[in-house]
């Protein structure tokens, strides 16, 4: 018998009935229930599953949304850098937004995937980061940051679209950025994406898969209000690369984003500030599935 583990976000979601995850785990694995674990922040997350792994774990579990996904995530590859084998990681759901679990929905459920795991190195710090579903700066990262302040009991969703209205209306939306040393003067932002949806179901890419060793950079250029409202709403018709607003290009090398002071970040909801990163891709990095 597998030994496994379940990392649970309790705040995560809509709400959390240990009773419903159990027959959910129930279905899966019979009578015998792995222990379930409640980190009491994105940190102790982080350390229960990295010690999970370095103590031979073979399968976590994961209660959450892709805030609670990045955080297994960094344990898992935390571990493997220092030579530990990595566990499986099985979603459950549970989140407000979970767009990388949306992702995983094009394979069948419980096929396990080998998927590639973003990596983001600040130069400024020396430290690094990774995602799973996306990274992005400028605007949308400034978007992300607006929905995490938002009430709990607004549906996630909604949460993100909310967000991204106000910060249209609140003005001053390009930036400067330069990308592998290429000026770029007036841009909303840039994303660099492993899945296909952001912000709760917005849909950005329709061919971007999380297992085929590419991620996908999405140049987004200074657009008026009215033409930004037309993008977003390209979102929920099938995705943002069809409104012709987004230059879209495969990133198959390393990507260098520099801002000139420093630049609003976020890796699937976690929010950072930099001024110049190194974003590429570790390919085939782990095992995901979802229940």
């Amino acid at each position: 018998m597998k030994k496994s583990l379940v990392i649970v976000n309790r705040s995560s979601g809509s709400g959390f009935s240990e009773s419903e995850l159990r027959t959910v785990l129930a279905s899966v694995l019979g009578a015998s229930l792995p222990t379930l674990v409640y980190p009491e922040s994105r940190a102790d997350a982080i350390n229960q599953t990295y010690l999970a792994t370095a103590a031979g774990v073979e399968e976590i579990f994961v209660w959450g949304g892709d805030g609670s996904l990045n955080a297994v995530v960094h344990g898992v590859m935390s571990a493997q850098t220092e030579g530990y084998k990595s566990p499986s990681i099985r979603i459950i759901g549970g989140g407000s937004g979970s767009d990388f679990l949306r992702t995983m929905r094009s394979h069948p459920p419980r096929a396990n995937i080998a998927v590639d795991i973003g990596l983001v190195e600040i130069l400024d710090t020396g430290t690094r980061r990774y995602f799973i579903n996306g990274l992005s700066c400028g605007v949308t990262a400034e978007i992300a940051e607006l929905k995490n302040a938002m009430p709990r009991w607004i549906p996630g969703s909604l949460k993100y679209l909310v967000a991204t209205c106000l910060r249209i209306f609140r003005g001053k939306l390009s930036t400067a950025t330069v990308m592998n040393e290429v000026n770029f003067p007036e841009i909303l932002g840039v994303m660099v994406l492993n899945g296909q949806f952001v912000g709760g179901g917005m849909r950005i890419m329709t061919r971007s898969s999380a297992d085929d060793g590419l991620l996908e950079s999405v140049l987004l250029p200074k657009l008026n209000v009215i033409d930004m409202i037309r993008a977003v709403a390209s979102t929920y018709a099938g995705g943002l690369e069809k409104s012709l607003v987004a230059k879209v290009e495969p990133v198959a090398v390393p990507l260098k984003i520099s801002f000139a002071t420093s630049g609003r970040f976020e890796t699937d909801g976690e929010i950072f500030d930099a001024r110049d990163v190194v974003v590429s891709s570790i390919n085939k990095a782990l095992e995901i599935s979802y229940l």
